[in-house]
Order: structure tokens, then C-alpha cells, then sequence
């Protein structure tokens, strides 16, 4: 015999089965709505955490102008001895901390002097002109910025490269003109025939990284060369303050002068005062047939410096690099750009 199922056993199992649909689909829901909350509580917290870790570098930022204006106010030279110039200086904060660092720009080769051009003065040595004047020399004659470009990837001594070739694609990159500087130069149609094309950007480098898209700046060439290079942005200027160089980095200081090896250089940075040269130290510690590149200058004081902040707040990391110029008549200081560390 068939056993006969009841109908009202029946509907019991199905309403069973109903509710429990209902209840996990409840339950998925409810879990749901759990995890988006906490998602957007989350993502709150970060929010707040970012802006005020950017405050916290913002503050920094500050205090380095203050550090600045308070070490050289009245001084008539910028050396390492002075307050600003300390080293990765770290303040705690609640949650975090603060990494701080003062450079002067002055101690390194900046990028858009490559465009320097020289002349003569009334005593006969060179000094830079106008920065507009780059587009008005001879293609074919290498500028004063690019000889002492290139003599400085020479003393770094980097294999497998062409310093005088770099110099010249750097230049063509910045100036103004379509004409290639010599044969080395390379103008819109070395990058137009690119997979993906652009063009020569024809003005001066506002970061470091813009290398990258310039013919022959490999990654491996520019880690190398990352720590002897800055930018200031809208300045051509060739200077250097030798008072501001890394002992470790005398390859900058010859490459400013002819017939300057590294190691006497490296000697000169080694006997250096404390509270650095001046004008009348210096030359006394040169050799009597080195001559300062046409174009070049050698000076014992800086206006343009650049602070790095790295805020660690809880998990939030926020860094930034901010380029004053200080302004020495009214104690001032201008902030010229604000950039990644790496910029």
C-alpha cells in the first residue's frame, strides 16, 4: 500500500524551508551591512589620519622656514655647522613621529643649469647670462651647462655610457628650439617614432623623475646619479657652494673646474673649516692651474634649500618635499614648490 503523506505535513516543510531562506538571507545581509560599515568607518579613519598627517608635514614644513630664517639671519655664509643643516631630525607626536631634513640646493648640480651660457665680464671671467640666452647659441657648441654636465658623469665614472651625449639630449629636452645640439641631440623625432609617441617638453625640469622620458636616462643611471642632481625650479643658473658639499661627493666640485681631479678635490673638501670657506680660503686651497669653467661659479652662501617631512601616524605615511628660497633682505621665505621626496 501507498502510504498517504499528509498535506498539512506537507505546506509545515515547505514554510520550514521559507523561513529558513529567509533567515540566512537575513543573516547575509545583515553581515553585509556589518562589513560596509565597517568598510566605510574604516575608510573615514583613514581619511582623517591622511589629513592630519598632511598637516603634521605642513607643520614641519613650517618650522623648517623658522629653523632657516633663525640660522641665517646676519650670516654671511651657508655651512654645515649651522642649525638648519641637521640630519634627519625626528619629532614624536601622538601616534607617530616626524622625520625632518634641511639641503641646500646649492649643494648639488641642478639640472636646469645645463641651459648656463657664459660671457665675459669687465674681469674677464665668466658668469652666466639671461636664461633665454641658451636658444640664441650655436646648436652645434656645446653650452657651459652641458660641459659641466657631462664632466660630471665623467668623474662618477658610470660605465657604458656617453656623458657628452646626455648632456646634449638633456639640453634639446629643456630648450626652446627644434635644432638638435649637435650630433648627439635628439628634438621631437626621437620620441614621436616611439610606440607611444610625445614630445620634447622645450622648458625647464620642475622633478628629478622627468628623466625617465628623456632619451638615454635609464633607472639604473638615474638611482646613480640621483644623489648629485636637484632642481630649482625656473632657475639656470651654474653655482655651487662649496661649503654645502657632501666631503663624499667631490666629483661635484671638480667637475666645476679644468684640470680639477677628484681626489684633489676630495682633498680640498677634506681640509674644510668647520664654519666653512670663504672667497679668500678657497682659492688659497686651489691649484694654481686649475680655471673655473666659463659659465660656472663657485659661491660660499645659498638662497634656495629644500626640506623633506616623513609623518608616520599610526598606519598612515604621508612624505613631502617643499623648495624655499630664502630671501635675505627681509628674512623671508618663499616656498617654490611643494613635491614628492623623490622629485
Amino acid at each position: 500500500m501507498r502510504a498517504k503523506i499528509s498535506t498539512t505535513s506537507h505546506q509545515q516543510g515547505v514554510a520550514l524551508i521559507m523561513v529558513l531562506i529567509i533567515v540566512a538571507l537575513m543573516v547575509i545581509i545583515a553581515t553585509q551591512l556589518v562589513a560596509e560599515r565597517n568598510l566605510h568607518a574604516r575608510r573615514t579613519s583613514n581619511i582623517i589620519l591622511s589629513d592630519n598627517a598632511w598637516e603634521f608635514a605642513l607643520g614641519a614644513e613650517k618650522l623648517a622656514a623658522i629653523a632657516l630664517v633663525k640660522s641665517l639671519k646676519n650670516e654671511d655664509t651657508v655651512h654645515l655647522e649651522q642649525a638648519w643643516a641637521l640630519n634627519q631630525v625626528v619629532f614624536p607626536i601622538d601616534g607617530g613621529s616626524i622625520t625632518a631634513e634641511l639641503k641646500d640646493l646649492r649643494s648639488c648640480f641642478n639640472l636646469n643649469g645645463v641651459l648656463a651660457t657664459s660671457k665675459k665680464n669687465s674681469s674677464g671671467e665668466g658668469e652666466n647670462e639671461p636664461n633665454n640666452s641658451a636658444s640664441k647659441q650655436d646648436a652645434n657648441k656645446p653650452l657651459a651647462g652641458e660641459l659641466v654636465f657631462s664632466e660630471l658623469l665623467t668623474d662618477l665614472q658610470i660605465e657604458d655610457i656617453n656623458p657628452k651625449a646626455l648632456a646634449a639630449t638633456l639640453r634639446d629636452w629643456l630648450d626652446e628650439d627644434q635644432q638638435p645640439a649637435g650630433i648627439d641631440g635628439r628634438e621631437d623625432y626621437e620620441y614621436e617614432g616611439r610606440t607611444l609617441p610625445y614630445r620634447t617638453a622645450n622648458t625647464l625640469l620642475g622633478s628629478r623623475t622627468e628623466l625617465a622620458t628623456i632619451s638615454g636616462y635609464n633607472g639604473d643611471l638615474i638611482a646613480r646619479i640621483l644623489p648629485y642632481i636637484c632642481i630649482i625650479p625656473g632657475v639656470t643658473d651654474l653655482v655651487l657652494n662649496v661649503n654645502t658639499i657632501a666631503k663624499d661627493q667631490p666629483e661635484l666640485l671638480s667637475s666645476f673646474y679644468d684640470k680639477l681631479d677628484k681626489n684633489t678635490a676630495s682633498s680640498i673638501l677634506s681640509v674644510r673649516p668647520a664654519k666653512g670657506f670663504d672667497k679668500n680660503s678657497f682659492n688659497a686651497e686651489l691649484p694654481a692651474d686649475v680655471r673655473l669653467h666659463p659659465g660656472a661659479q663657485i659661491d660660499f652662501t645659498s638662497p634656495y634649500f629644500s626640506m623633506t617631512a616623513k609623518v608616520a601616524l599610526a598606519r598612515t605615511r604621508v612624505n613631502l618635499k617643499s623648495l624655499f628660497e630664502y630671501q635675505g633682505d627681509s628674512n623671508d621665505i618663499i616656498i617654490l614648490a611643494r613635491m614628492g621626496i623623490n622629485d
